[in-house]
């Protein structure tokens, strides 16, 4: 089996070559800093104040997308938001 690897900052996602469908996720908010990009898939992780999150959501969602068998890449635009591509294998 053959492997497709792309590296995101320091975190390294392997995939089976075929087909995927993408899915986009965006929102408008104050975006992710850069020197949070590392760690934003860390459980536990949040950038929010004590008491405002848990900084379990993105390490859930890594989670679900290698258990699936496809995987999530995150591009953030500080002050401009943040978007998400999730792919999913089609078969």
């Amino acid at each position: 089996m053959q492997l497709s690897i792309l590296k995101i900052g320091t975190l390294q996602i392997s995939t089976v070559p075929g087909s995927y469908v993408k899915l986009t996720v965006s929102d408008e908010g104050e975006g992710i800093p850069p020197e949070a990009l590392d760690q934003i898939f860390d459980p536990f992780f949040t950038t929010k104040p004590v008491g405002a999150g848990t900084g379990l959501g993105l390490s859930m969602v890594l989670g679900f997308m290698q258990q699936s068998g496809g995987a999530v890449i995150a591009k953030p635009d500080v002050s401009q938001g943040a978007t998400f591509e999730l792919y999913f294998p089609t078969s």
